[in-house]
């Protein structure tokens, strides 16, 4: 072994690039090859802790009485409707523009997502108010034929309610986080989600008690406010790349 590529290793404190370089016949590990990974990694830790929402909501529906866990679920069902028909084809093809545009575009990609933002908002308001003023109607004709009673079509209706208060904020929060991952931030991303459940963990608690099974919903509702706001506030601090 090469007496002078010691001295010169050891002077330069570069152990690592020693050992790899004459012991293991590798080469010094370059960790620009770690970035996918870890971008892959941040994502697939927010979409899980996105994931445990639901999980938990009924965990802690369990806690109260008999078949609150089975109205909860009735009610998020009936509220994901109007979620899947504004969010599944709309976002789809608005974050295959926004990839597109991100690299080809000279036009300002932060006002590109206000103004998307604020249509997705607008459409998601209106379709509140429709629901809020249906609510009865829509309870009644999906579960109104089963074997549920009166009263458990009542919770389910109240729970719903709670449930469409969010959706302007639920939308918004799902619209701007897609941005984020085209931004390739996926690290802010995870927090956000992360941020997203511990807040909601935390007022599922202190709504709980309060309201009962209505207080899992408001929970929802109210965690998604605060998160797009931070989502919001965050976009701005981002350093958009334009052409």
């Amino acid at each position: 072994m090469d007496g002078r590529l010691i001295g010169e290793a050891v002077a330069r404190e570069d152990f690592a690039h020693f050992f790899f370089i004459t012991m293991l016949k590798l080469p010094p590990i370059n960790c620009r090859s770690f970035a996918p990974r870890m971008t892959a990694s941040f994502l697939v830790i927010g979409m899980v802790a996105i994931g445990l929402n639901p999980i938990i909501d009924k965990a802690m529906a369990s806690w109260l009485e008999k078949g609150s866990v089975s109205i909860l679920e009735y009610a998020y069902r009936l509220y994901f409707i109007p979620i899947t028909v504004l969010a599944t084809a709309s976002f789809t093809v608005i974050l295959s523009y926004w990839s597109n545009s991100f690299y080809t575009s000279t036009s300002s990609h932060l006002k590109n997502v206000y103004k998307t933002f604020k249509i997705i908002g607008l459409i998601a308001l209106i379709t509140t108010f429709l629901l809020l003023l249906k609510s009865d109607f829509l309870v009644r004709f999906v579960y109104g034929r089963g074997s549920l009673k009166g009263e458990q079509l009542a919770d389910i209706q109240a729970v719903f309610i709670f449930y469409c208060i969010g959706l302007v904020p639920y939308l918004g929060l799902s619209l701007l986080t897609r941005y984020y991952i085209v931004l390739k931030a996926t690290n802010v991303f995870m927090r956000f989600m992360l941020i997203n459940l511990i807040l909601h963990i935390f007022l599922n608690v202190l709504f709980i008690w309060r309201f009962g099974l209505r207080g899992i919903a408001l929970s929802t509702t109210v965690t998604c406010f605060l998160v797009v706001l931070l989502a919001v506030f965050g976009l701005k601090r981002l350093k958009l790349h334009q052409n």
